[in-house]
């Protein structure tokens, strides 16, 4: 498969935002580059990294970069797409 953004839900501005977290740590970033919220992503820590635009090209290097599942990156852009559980 591929990534594909439908048009209504495209948004012109990049960035992304990153809450990342330790037991002893605690580091938020706004507009973050693709390799500074990778950077926050690690054994021991909780990383959030919030896409606020919908950027197919930007989407797979990040699942490129942490190991993402292909299908998990297009469930990011089929967003009414209901939440599953699978046994």
């Amino acid at each position: 498969g591929y990534l594909a953004i439908p048009l209504k839900l495209f948004i012109s501005e990049r960035g992304l935002d990153v809450i990342s977290y330790s037991p002893d740590d605690y580091q938020e970033l706004r507009g973050a580059s693709l390799e500074d919220a990778a950077g926050r992503v690690g054994p021991g820590r909780v990383a959030w990294i919030h896409v606020s635009v919908l950027d197919a090209d930007l989407l797979r290097q990040l699942g490129e970069r942490l190991s993402l599942h292909p299908l998990a990156l297009e469930d990011v852009l089929n967003h009414p797409q209901r939440p599953k559980l699978e046994p």
